[in-house]
């Protein structure tokens, strides 16, 4: 069994609302402002659920890939069908995605992640999925596995790198906060 380890990048956008007051006469100005605050926070809070969309559909793929890497002879086959059948429906969910201002590099990044998974799993998966379907390991199998998931790895890291960068891009452009949870 392939031990996969995935570093999760779980973001979340949050934005605040403040009022305005007006010290001197104590008096709340938000009111002679409501519709522009209104029309702020409705930019904020749609770039809050684009990026929240584009989180959830990576952290749905990383819990694919983990089932995956963790596969035995009994699921291994299942586990790769979902696993590509979910990377080829994300792709599809970005290629439909509206124009969020300034969200192109983050569903580009996302998408090259996205595709990684796809190709990757679809054409390199079928030696590891013989080995995990053999009831005992060889050295060599053994060897090869561990090989294949380093390899793995450094090319996921290096995607999520650039997902993570063009999200903190998209937060900046939005006035938005990043927070890791």
């Amino acid at each position: 069994m392939i031990k996969h380890i995935v570093p999760l990048f779980f973001i979340v956008l949050l934005s605040a609302c403040g009022s305005s007051v007006d010290s001197e006469n104590n008096m709340d100005l938000s009111s002679t402002d409501t519709i522009f605050e209104y029309d702020e926070n409705q930019e904020k809070l749609s770039a809050v659920e684009f990026n929240n969309e584009l989180t959830t559909m990576q952290n749905g793929m990383l819990n694919q890939i983990d089932l995956l890497f963790q596969s035995d002879s009994s699921d291994v086959d299942i586990n790769l069908e979902n696993a590509i059948f979910e990377a080829s429906l994300n792709l599809d969910k970005l290629a439909a995605l509206s124009n969020q201002e300034g969200g192109m590099e983050f569903v580009a990044a996302m998408s090259a992640l996205m595709e990684f998974y796809r190709d990757e799993l679809s054409d390199n998966f079928g030696e590891v999925k013989e080995i995990l379907k053999k009831s005992t390991f060889s050295d060599e199998n053994d060897q090869f596995l561990k090989e294949y998931d380093l390899s793995f790895a450094k090319e996921e890291e290096r995607l999520f790198q650039q997902v993570f960068e063009a999200q903190e891009q998209f937060a900046n452009e939005n006035s938005i906060k990043l927070e890791t949870l």
